[in-house]
């Protein structure tokens, strides 16, 4: 069985069982994956299945489809592949796929060993046409689909798709990586949602063009008022100069602090967010 776990932004907001294919996914309220967003299209991708392998093509979406951060109209999925459709993440796992995994894992230890190349998987895929497809998969085992909101008087199928520029498109998809790892999030002086991953690598929030994170406001001498740092897995946020104002949650930081997911950081005029990977 696979399973589709659909977030918006870092909310998860539906979760799809299906046994078999094809899936359209898009924003038509008829679609088995229903993505309520004005950059997704009516039908905007297919999901399908032969065998054991599920892929992905992109049939109809105006702004393109992600698959694992790279821009592609056709891929064939793996348990944990993450697939990008504006600012909807979903998140594709297989059962079936885990449990061939374990079964070679076996075959392996038993001194056996059977391995499927990805060229096997493409020449499979190619010799059979929709029609091959959907003569095996008849049937779909899955409960029922999320409705959509009550409250839905814009009946978006009847919309046109907004058509997103290139900058719009790499700031959607910039928003959409930061999600998947430890991030910091502000808005900048211009009122613009700002995004910065971290690395593990230190962060520096201050003045000036050598700062990772810039800061509004505040008198103080120097330019660098705080420092972010990683340990493993944990994120600390630490005053690297006396004289600057910083806060956790309204607290005064007087030693490393050690951030927890939501975290509000407040430096002078600026606020920034610390947020923990969506799938981790």
């Amino acid at each position: 069985m696979a399973v589709f776990r659909v977030f918006m932004g870092r909310n998860l907001i539906g979760e799809y069982f299906f046994e078999e294919g094809p899936l359209v996914i898009g924003r038509h309220h008829d679609a088995d994956i229903y993505v309520k967003q004005d950059v997704v299209s009516r039908k905007h991708a297919v999901v399908k299945k032969m065998g054991q392998t599920w892929t992905i093509e992109n049939v109809g979406g105006k702004n393109g489809l992600f698959v694992n951060g790279s821009y592609t109209g056709f891929k064939v999925l793996a348990t944990g592949d993450r697939i990008e459709l504006g600012r909807a993440i979903i998140q594709f796992e297989d059962s079936a796929e885990q449990r061939e995994a374990q079964a070679r894992r076996n075959r392996n230890e038993a001194g056996s060993a059977y391995f499927r190349s990805m060229d096997d998987v493409m020449a499979l895929l190619n010799a059979a046409g929709d029609d091959d497809i959907a003569s095996i998969q008849t049937t779909r085992s899955t409960p029922p689909r999320p409705a959509p909101p009550d409250d839905d008087d814009d009946d978006d199928e009847d919309m046109a798709t907004v058509m997103l520029t290139v900058g719009q498109m790499e700031a959607m998809h910039t928003a959409n990586e930061a999600d998947q790892t430890n991030h910091l999030s502000w808005f900048d002086e211009h009122n613009k949602h700002q995004y910065f991953a971290l690395t593990g690598a230190p962060v520096v929030f201050g003045r000036g063009t050598d700062v990772q994170v810039p800061i509004k406001g505040g008198i103080g001498i120097g330019n660098r008022f705080a420092l972010v740092t990683q340990e493993g897995g944990d994120v600390y946020v630490e005053r690297s100069s006396r004289l600057a104002s910083v806060k956790v949650n309204g607290f005064a930081v007087k030693a490393p602090v050690l951030l927890q997911d939501g975290d509000k950081i407040r430096i002078y005029d600026s606020l920034i967010i610390f947020h923990t990977s969506l799938f981790d």
